[in-house]
């Protein structure tokens, strides 16, 4: 209850119960952890400015088709696995913007991810480095995906396989390593054929499969996959503007009224409050400091609060049994 109240407190729609169940499934049903991952999630949905998405048009279509990243799911099975594809050499690191990359990622997994089977099995990552070369290599952009993958996604991530890594990648590696849990680096493979490690049923044709797949028929999934999402949890209305207080185009010193928002009701900011001053002794400066204060300029940060000197106290001797 109290993650909705911080919801509605932020603006954003309440939390459903299929969206509880997708965190809490993500982390084995441990509450706390399923809270922290959601708190994670949440901050990075804001860092991207995932909010507001345009699928079918802008940086974020570009980088859809584009290809570099996919899902592949297998709805034959009993329980579905997903497949996540990122093809290194596809990968312009002059044009293509870190927030556009994380919006493709994020907007494809969302679709995924409504597949209970996908959930509770888990995805497999393949970051697929053949035939790329230094150049078309992203360090800060993998750290960022190393991150969301390990602390900021529902997602129960099964293994994680860096195809045909050069030897170059052995250097970037090592600095990563200690940003990495335990559990993340157990599950790091460096391979040389994906095949020995996957059901070739699962793979596409370019990485040696049997399974025919289109990366245009999967956008075009997750496009819908989003417009029902919005239909069924729209936007939330807006919040109402705050309470502002409008000063005289006398105190303004112009003929265009001042117009200062402010965080307490109105009926603090018409009440008459008793001053106080400084308990502070005479200085060439105490005018300025003794001045008086009213509540309203407290709060709004007009003038620093004054605080008291402590007072001290005088000892009183005490008598002397002789």
């Amino acid at each position: 209850n109290w993650v909705n109240v911080m919801q509605e407190q932020g603006g954003q729609p309440p939390v459903n119960m299929k969206c509880a169940v997708k965190f809490l499934s993500a982390r084995k049903f441990d509450v706390t952890r399923a809270i922290t991952l959601f708190r994670n999630h949440e901050a990075l949905r804001d860092q991207y400015r995932l909010r507001d998405i345009n699928p079918i048009g802008g940086s974020l279509k570009d980088e859809l088709d584009s290809g570099k990243f996919t899902i592949i799911v297998n709805p034959e099975t009993d329980e579905p696995q997903a497949l996540a594809i990122f093809t290194a050499r596809k990968h312009n690191i002059h044009t293509a913007s870190h927030e556009a990359v994380m919006k493709c990622i994020i907007f494809q997994l969302d679709c995924a991810m409504q597949n209970i089977g996908v959930q509770r099995k888990g995805l497999t990552l393949v970051y697929d480095m053949t035939g790329s070369s230094f150049a078309q290599f992203d360090y800060t952009l993998s750290r960022k995906l190393l991150q969301l993958l390990q602390d900021g996604y529902p997602a129960r991530l099964k293994k994680v396989y860096i195809l045909k890594a050069p030897l170059w990648f052995k250097g970037p590696l090592k600095i990563v390593s200690p940003f990495l849990k335990r559990k993340f680096l157990e599950r790091l493979r460096l391979i040389e054929n994906i095949s020995q490690h996957l059901n070739e049923t699962y793979l596409p044709d370019n990485l040696g499969g049997n399974r025919k797949f289109c990366h245009s028929d999967w956008v075009m999934q997750c496009i819908e996959c989003y417009k029902r999402s919005i239909e069924d949890n729209p936007p939330p209305p807006p919040r109402p503007p705050p309470l502002t207080e409008t000063s005289t185009a006398a105190q303004c010193g112009d003929g265009v009224p001042l117009i200062r928002t402010s965080s307490l009701p109105a009926a603090v900011l018409n009440s008459e409050v008793p001053p106080f001053k400084r308990n502070r002794k005479h200085s060439p400066t105490s005018d300025l400091r003794d001045r008086v204060m009213s509540t309203h300029e407290i709060v709004e940060g007009i003038i620093e609060p004054a605080i008291p000197h402590k007072i001290k106290k005088k000892k009183v001797p005490t008598a002397t049994l002789r």
